[in-house]
C-alpha cells in the first residue's frame, strides 16, 4: 500500500493568509504533495 499524499486546502493557512503566494510556499518547504488553490474570474471576464 502506498504513502498517503497530503494536499494543503488553500496553501498552509495554518501559517499564512490562505490563497497567498506566502500559503503555496511554505505549503512546498514543508512537504506537501500539492495545494489546492480558489480561483475566480475578474470583473472583465479574465
Amino acid at each position: 500500500m502506498s504513502k498517503p499524499k497530503y494536499v494543503a486546502h488553500r496553501g498552509f493557512s495554518m501559517l499564512a493568509p490562505e490563497n497567498t503566494i506566502a500559503a503555496f510556499e511554505l505549503a512546498g518547504q514543508s512537504g506537501f504533495w500539492g495545494i489546492e488553490c480558489d480561483t475566480y474570474c475578474t470583473i472583465d471576464g479574465h
